[in-house]
């Protein structure tokens, strides 16, 4: 009884809101079912050994659940939100080029940029918490 994994069961945004929390910051609303969505689809397609669970659920759920593009806030998620990879931040709408480093639309400012200590190059922990662009692609992580 494989199912549908495009069909994931209803996420209630109450249900995300009663999951056990450690103090961080949860999405509420709109986002919290999307997220609630997205995990349950990924669960699905990883317990059937589908590969890249990630892309395949945010490939599948983001016509329903993807908000625009936008600069700034987004509604129901929350400052200091903690996500499980670039496909939850995808599904949210904050970075939505699940294979790419930097989000973004032609002559606009970048709207999310995802460190992922790829590069040789990268200080992805810096106490300053600046971010120095190297470039895009063409991973070099030799030196």
């Amino acid at each position: 009884s494989g199912g549908n994994p495009a069909s994931p069961p209803a996420a209630s945004a109450a249900a995300v809101a009663e999951a056990p929390s450690d103090g961080q910051p949860q999405c509420s609303g709109r986002a919290a079912s999307a997220l609630a969505a997205y995990r349950a689809l990924e669960a699905r397609i990883k317990a059937q050994g589908g590969a890249k669970p990630d892309m395949q659920a945010y490939s599948k759920l983001r016509g329903e659940w993807e908000l625009p593009k936008r600069h700034g806030a987004i509604e129901g998620v929350p400052v200091g939100v903690q996500l499980n990879g670039k496909g939850e931040a995808a599904i949210l709408g904050i970075h939505t080029r699940i294979c790419h480093g930097i989000d973004f639309a032609a002559k606009e400012p970048a709207y999310a940029i995802c460190l992922s200590g790829g590069y040789a190059d990268d200080d992805d922990e810096a106490a300053d918490q600046l971010i120095t662009y190297t470039g895009m692609g063409g991973r070099d992580t030799a030196g």
